[in-house]
């Protein structure tokens, strides 16, 4: 999560929290001392970046292995059959 408050806590607790949907936002507020406003918007947050965390790039390993494998492949060919 990109906004902290003060304390330097990020908020994915709260916004877990807010995501459930068990205690209100009132009830969060309370319980964790941070305005409701803050919970809701680490809670926007952190439904618009949860797929983020799942995400990985698999396209650079693969560029620099095919990269490799054309390179060896250059170097294992005799310089007359090119």
């Amino acid at each position: 999560m990109a906004s902290t408050e003060p304390g330097g806590r990020s908020g994915a607790l709260e916004a877990a929290h807010a995501l459930s949907g068990e205690k209100s936002l009132a009830e969060l507020s309370s319980e964790f001392g941070v305005h409701p406003t803050m919970i809701s918007t680490w809670k926007q947050e952190l439904m618009e970046r949860a797929s983020e965390l799942f995400v990985t790039d698999l396209t650079a390993p693969l560029a620099d292995q095919v990269g490799g494998l054309r390179l060896m492949s250059t170097l294992a060919v005799p310089s007359g059959r090119r």
